[in-house]
């Protein structure tokens, strides 16, 4: 451990049994995020125009659940009254082209918050805001 990351990483690992965990579960097949947000509808609208996402399930007349997915990932919009904004990246959307999908997003108005941009540990991302406040990083691992 020679790295303020491997020291960090070790401190919140102890006291976690990792073959415990194994156990639990032998394979995790994804992990899907859920947004509170005010209008399912409206966030159902901009989630299929941004990124191309179908309903797959919707639950009410007007929806207060959905599901969006494509072949590989899934989002959750759950209606609140007051939906919960967290102040950090809501989700990340791991994606192939995350280019044509940035030029996507400025061509259509999307408020962008963080440009696209390059890390040194080789990820390319960008981060949009959708109409709830939601910040949603979209990026692409390049190297």
């Amino acid at each position: 451990m020679n790295t303020v990351r491997d020291l960090t990483l070790a401190r919140l690992s102890r006291g976690i049994a990792v073959g415990t965990l194994r156990r639990v579960a032998s394979q995790y097949l994804s992990i899907r995020p859920n947004l509170e947000v005010a209008d399912v509808s409206a966030s159902v609208a901009f989630y299929a125009e941004t990124l191309g996402l179908e309903v797959r399930v919707a639950m009410g007349d007007p929806p207060a659940f959905a599901i969006l997915g494509n072949d590989t990932a899934e989002l959750a919009l759950v209606a609140a009254r007051r939906p919960a904004i967290p102040v950090a990246a809501s989700c990340y959307v791991n994606v192939v082209g995350v280019d044509a999908i940035y030029e996507h997003c400025l061509e259509r108005g999307v408020t962008i918050t963080h440009k696209l941009a390059t890390h040194p540990w080789g990820m390319t991302d960008f981060v949009l805001r959708d109409p709830d406040g939601h910040q949603v990083a979209v990026g692409e691992q390049r190297a």
